[in-house]
């Protein structure tokens, strides 16, 4: 283990790499700039963690350490409204580790996909366990219960710039994370929509005759590519879940 001095200067600096990697981008982030927030030389960056790679290797153990503490849970089912107290708590008392794992996962890095996957295995157990006991439906696509509920979160820490602009206050205020938390819950917990037969025109499905979705398309004077027509993405970008993350000299 490494022993670091009783000032922990090195935490300094780690916290200041995250605050910046979380701004920035990791590989738009120099050594300098980090330097520069944390109130230290270059050199002492180097004299600590060696390399840039090996620094953020420290910040990414360090984000995976408090994600861990965190989202712990006991061997008792955790419900809706204590896995919502434990994301409130995260953003709460440490937002730029959120703010960094939304920047891991927008800039497709290795570590934010080890950590997306390890999320979605979690939100997984959880619900399986949910299942097993009874508070669940019957008909539960757990993976998609798992995705969805991640989703939910993670979207909501990317777009909360957006999303404060609809709001009366900060989302990070008692009053919307409340809001939120509600909303959230009574979505899982509820649903928003009645059930209607299948078929039925209730409302229940998007997609209609034609391939496009509800009120979309030539017959509405509105455009689009029909369901089912777009072509997948590709992309270059390498996905290798590393733990720890490979090095960006």
């Amino acid at each position: 283990m490494t022993r670091w001095p009783s000032d922990d200067k090195p935490g300094k600096i780690r916290d200041a790499a995250l605050a910046e990697f979380a701004a920035r981008g990791v590989e738009a982030t120099s050594l300098r700039e980090v330097a520069a927030r944390a109130g230290v030389s270059v050199g002492l960056i180097q004299h600590y963690f060696g390399t840039k790679g090996d620094l953020v290797d420290a910040v990414n153990w360090h984000v995976t350490d408090l994600l861990r503490q965190a989202l712990a849970s006991g061997p008792e089912p955790v419900t809706v409204d204590d896995f919502g107290e434990q994301v409130m708590q995260l953003l709460t008392k440490h937002t730029v580790v959120a703010d960094y794992l939304a920047r891991a996962l927008v800039d497709d890095t290795p570590f934010g996909a080890a950590i997306f996957d390890t999320l979605i295995e979690m939100g997984i157990a959880r619900w399986r366990h949910r299942a097993d006991v009874g508070q669940t439906v019957e008909d539960l696509d757990v993976p998609w219960a798992a995705m969805n509920t991640v989703v939910l979160v993670i979207g909501t820490v990317l777009l909360r710039p957006h999303i404060e602009r609809q709001l009366a206050g900060p989302l990070l205020c008692p009053d919307q994370l409340a809001r939120w938390g509600a909303a959230v819950n009574g979505l899982m917990s509820r649903g928003y929509l009645h059930s209607y037969p299948a078929g039925g025109s209730g409302g229940g499905g998007l997609e209609q005759e034609g391939g496009y979705p509800a009120g979309v398309g030539p017959a509405n004077g509105v455009h689009a590519v029909p369901v089912g027509a777009r072509k997948a993405r590709t992309s270059s970008t390498a996905r290798t879940p590393l733990v720890p993350p490979e090095k960006n000299r």
